[in-house]
């Protein structure tokens, strides 16, 4: 089992959200990428590359579903 502070479980999650984006399915990628986010943020601080790489993801795959407005929010 693993410990849920383990740093390998947000990244084998991000690399699943990324997978799913590539598969096309956005809404499914957008739901793994947020949940990637909170795990890094309850890791790291705010400004720790992860936690920002997270929102970059999570920004790119809403701008893929058009929605500009949330996507600039996490810029």
């Amino acid at each position: 089992r693993l410990d849920p502070n383990d740093v390998n479980i947000p990244v084998l999650r991000s690399n699943i959200a990324t997978t799913l984006s590539n598969l096309g399915d956005l809404s499914a990628a957008l739901t793994e990428h947020r949940a990637v986010l909170a795990l890094y943020s309850r890791l790291y601080h705010a400004e720790h590359p992860d936690v920002l790489l997270s929102r970059l993801k999570i920004a790119a795959c809403l701008s893929s579903l058009e929605r500009h407005a949330e996507a600039l929010r996490e810029y």
